[in-house]
């Protein structure tokens, strides 16, 4: 089975996790440092335990879940579940515009999140998002003229603009930042550029600001994703993963959107942060 580029530290569980897993009968003392350390190594035993239809509905029923859980297990559970469920499904429905149609699945469909190493990914760009960091930067007006400009982690277009001048490991972290971005806002926004174009309900053309259309977010994750593999300040194990979404952005997708509409639901905007 393929094993995560993820480091060990990054994959432990919190005391306050690993209770909530182990469901009213939390280990102690060494009991607990060998659970946590084999969640973390042991690809096999992290699937079974946080794959479980129990853990899952437990996890879902929370009304308070990111005060019990950290927002890393909160998101892998519900995003591990998205992935059984679809990868069993006949098929889905899928969004084409406003509308949406069904679409018949394959292996090949799952395949790719089905991976460690982009289960872990994923559920780590979720749990990124339910803090969103605001940025200034100085944008030039004109000849000799500059003015303090601010963007928030999904204003993406900005997030462009600022790697195309910053450099070094910032120029590569804003690249990853902008693919994660999009690939957020298609997955569990979709609304959102859907009505890049068009006013909802009255279909009239509305103003180009930061808000883009599903296809140029797909396109923007596609290449920043790419970009900030094979910048020179990544690590191998680090590129790895997103070289793979970079190639397989629409089957990425997939698993966020039922995760959000089936899941999340009117919890995303809270979650997230996300304004209209």
């Amino acid at each position: 089975m393929p094993s995560s580029p993820y480091s060990y530290a990054q994959r432990l569980l919190s005391d306050a996790d690993i209770a909530f897993v182990a469901d009213g009968d939390p280990p102690v003392g060494d009991a607990l440092a060998h659970l946590r350390h084999l969640l973390a190594v042991d690809e096999r035993t992290r699937a079974d335990v946080l794959g479980r239809e129990r853990l899952f509905s437990r996890v879902l029923n929370l009304d308070d879940a990111l005060v019990r859980l950290s927002p890393r297990l909160f998101f892998e559970v519900l995003l591990r579940r998205s992935i059984y469920e679809i990868g069993h499904a006949s098929h889905v429905l899928e969004r084409a515009g406003s509308d949406r149609v069904p679409l018949f699945l394959g292996e090949d469909e799952v395949r790719i999140v089905s991976l460690p190493m982009i289960i872990d990914y994923l559920a780590d760009m979720l749990a990124s998002f339910t803090k969103i960091h605001s940025h200034t930067a100085r944008v030039r007006v004109r000849r000799g003229v500059w003015r303090k400009s601010r963007y928030s982690d999904l204003d993406v277009p900005s997030l462009l603009r600022l790697a195309t001048e910053a450099d070094g490991r910032e120029q590569q972290r804003t690249y990853k930042r902008a693919a994660d971005a999009s690939l957020l806002i298609l997955g569990v926004f979709p609304d959102f550029p859907a009505t890049a174009t068009r006013y909802p309900g009255t279909g009239m053309l509305r103003g180009r600001g930061a808000r883009l259309t599903t296809e140029e977010y797909e396109h923007v994750a596609s290449t920043a994703f790419r970009l900030a593999a094979e910048h020179g300040e990544t690590k191998k194990p680090e590129a790895e993963p997103m070289l793979m979404l970079s190639d397989n952005v629409i089957d990425a997708k997939r698993p966020l959107n039922y995760l959000a509409d089936h899941y999340l639901r009117f919890k995303r905007g809270s979650l997230f942060g996300m304004g209209s």
